[in-house]
């Protein structure tokens, strides 16, 4: 459908349209549509160096990846580091990072963990992930606390969207 709308867009989002386009499509056993995804994203790191959304993605896609064979945190963090040199609050980047060093070296998320909330205050997730880094690190009460956060984000969405309406008859 994208492709049917194409006409006039830019050439990076042509990059990133080819790379989606390999990711979905039918037939492609699962370890090549991810192989080509990942291509698709360092072509667009590579022509626009300047796009840190991509580069974020391409850490995740990196990393998640490599759980088919060997990889380094160490490489994916790097790339993450990049993201977070030119956008410190950028959501994405600290998400990732949160993930990456999840049961493996929780300290290495913690900066990560103490700002995620910050850079998506609105997103229930934004909340609920660094309770992992700080449960790893038995820091329990601001675990608990970055728990009650999501549980508020979601119970406001709840409410103000109507998502679910207890104890009123119809």
């Amino acid at each position: 459908e994208a492709r049917k709308r194409a006409a006039g867009i830019s050439a990076r989002e042509s990059l990133y349209l080819a790379a989606l386009e390999s990711f979905h499509k039918d037939g492609a056993n699962d370890r090549a549509r991810r192989q080509d995804w990942l291509h698709g994203l360092e072509s667009i790191v590579q022509d626009f160096p300047g796009d840190i959304d991509a580069r974020a993605w391409l850490a995740m896609v990196t990393w998640q990846n490599s759980m088919d064979g060997i990889g380094s945190r160490q490489a994916v963090d790097v790339v993450l580091d990049t993201v977070l040199q030119i956008e410190p609050m950028h959501p994405g980047a600290h998400h990732y990072r949160i993930h990456l060093w999840d049961g493996s070296k929780a300290i290495r998320a913690e900066k990560s963990a103490a700002l995620y909330a910050k850079t998506a205050p609105g997103i229930a997730h934004a909340w609920h992930m660094p309770g992992h880094t700080y449960t790893e690190l038995k820091r329990y009460a601001d675990a608990a606390f970055q728990q009650e956060g999501s549980a508020r984000v979601d119970h406001a969405y709840m409410m103000r969207d109507r998502v679910m309406q207890i104890g009123r008859a119809s």
